[in-house]
């Protein structure tokens, strides 16, 4: 994960392998939010958080861990 800082209205620009720039602004920052725009090509799709409903898992799961028996 590449953790950046912005300021307001300071663009982030990210390019696909196809050569499309997705823009992402933050528009406000407030004390327990962030509000963000995002400038993309109308074929990508944008979803807030949730894993599509096509997919079941996360892109990056971790596998389960093995259960431990009780004491």
């Amino acid at each position: 994960m590449l953790v950046l800082s912005r300021k307001k209205d300071e663009p982030i620009y990210i390019e696909t392998t196809s050569g499309e720039v997705i823009r992402i602004i933050p528009v406000r920052i407030g004390p327990h939010a962030v509000r963000l725009g995002l400038e993309a090509p109308r074929d990508v799709k944008i979803h807030r958080g949730q894993p599509a409903p096509e997919r079941e898992q996360p892109l990056a799961e971790s596998p389960p861990a093995e259960a431990k028996p009780a004491a």
